[in-house]
């Protein structure tokens, strides 16, 4: 019983020195899941995350770099905190600290972001009402890096 309060302690010690010494950040990707992948004919790449997390995030940092013109009336409208349509293949990131973006005559930072990959014309919501267009190589290495056709 004794050991444990300074084994605690040192844990704590180096959680915080790392943080301190690397920087950090913190984030999330959701998406659908299992049988509403499925609707959609694709399945996950990586059921685990890992790698193919990194290399959609890769690909969304590359992406937010060169948005196209705003979307008007787009089916998802909020970049977080609210439920998208079910019947929209989305990718959810939060990101701490909040990453910048740039579109045809706009630009900003957010810490959340909802791509849309149902269509053709995908696009990426900034802010609430707010989403620009994504060029299709940007779209096809977003799914490409998280999804496979079923």
């Amino acid at each position: 019983m004794g050991w444990r309060l300074p084994l605690a302690i040192a844990l704590c010690v180096v959680a915080i020195a790392g943080c301190g010494v690397s920087g950090s950040s913190s984030g999330g990707m959701s998406y659908p899941a299992g049988p509403s992948l499925a609707q959609f004919g694709v399945r996950e790449r990586c059921p685990q995350g890992g790698d193919c997390s990194d290399q959609a995030m890769e690909a969304i940092r590359v992406a937010l770099s060169r948005l196209g013109p705003e979307m008007q009336n787009a089916p998802i409208t909020s970049n977080g905190g609210d439920a998208p349509p079910e019947d929209r293949l989305y990718v959810e990131i939060t990101n701490d600290p909040m990453l910048e973006w740039r579109a045809t005559g706009a630009e900003g930072s957010s810490a959340a972001f909802r791509i849309d990959l149902t269509d053709s014309d995908e696009y990426i919501v900034v802010a609430p009402r707010l989403a620009f267009g994504l060029a299709d190589v940007d779209a096809a290495a977003i799914r490409d890096a998280l999804f496979v056709a079923r």
